[in-house]
């Protein structure tokens, strides 16, 4: 359960955001038009804190005996990058490992190069060991029921934060209107952006000390890493 929800924490996040962005827009901001322009950037103080993480995802067909595989990791400030997008499986050995011992693979058939690799895939949460058998450690699911991982997750923006949201809302909305130059309030979603960078950390951290999710030790683990996969 607690690789499950780690998995969700950036779609409670999100649903959260989301639930915040249309009160402001409905509530606080329905008179400003938006501005029309093909892009726009702006900057932020940096206050010595990262807020930030990140979801990298890489595909592959043909590898380990299966046709088709998809690979996610996310990283926060407590959960390190497995590896980063752009990934070749083909030549990742840890991650074949992984993808081998989904049903279980005997140590004892594996070259003293592959054992090497076991061990520092079980040392990143990759895998775990039950006597001469290795195992997935990392969640594995189906391919096609890779979207449904999140319909309870996603399912948090119908109505589930309305109360909290339009709390922050309105907050946000105050502190916009008291920031932002006039001439510049139709861009009131990129402040919002800005306002929302904490929630990621704060949700995760609410979640660790209210027992619900636990961090892995010295930030790499099962945790945040996932695949599906397609015979």
């Amino acid at each position: 359960m607690n690789l499950i929800l780690w998995q969700q924490v950036f779609h409670i996040s999100d649903a959260f955001s989301y639930c915040v962005e249309c009160a402001l827009k409905k509530n606080h901001f329905s008179d400003v038009e938006k501005t029309d322009r093909p892009f726009s950037v702006f900057g932020y103080v940096d206050n010595g804190k990262y807020y930030g993480g990140g979801w990298d995802g890489v595909d592959a067909q043909n590898v380990c005996g299966f046709s088709n595989v998809h690979l996610d990791n996310i990283y926060i400030t407590r959960i390190k990058k497995h590896f980063s997008c752009g990934l070749n499986v083909s030549k990742d050995p840890q991650i074949q490992l992984a993808l081998r011992a989904i049903e279980g693979l005997d140590i004892t058939l594996l070259s003293e190069k592959e054992k090497e690799h076991a061990a520092k895939a079980i040392e990143c949460g990759y895998l775990y060991r039950d006597g001469d058998m290795l195992y997935t450690k990392i969640l594995v699911n189906a391919l096609s029921d890779r979207d449904r991982l999140f319909d309870i997750s996603n399912a948090l923006q119908n109505g589930y934060f309305d109360a909290d949201a339009e709390i922050v809302a309105a907050k946000v909305a105050e502190l916009i209107k008291k920031s932002v130059p006039d001439y510049l309030l139709g861009e009131w979603r990129l402040a919002n952006n800005l306002a929302s960078m904490p929630i990621l950390d704060a949700v995760v951290e609410c979640l660790i000390e209210k027992g619900v999710l636990t961090p892995p030790e010295d930030g790499i683990g099962a945790e945040g890493c996932w695949m599906s996969v397609e015979k």
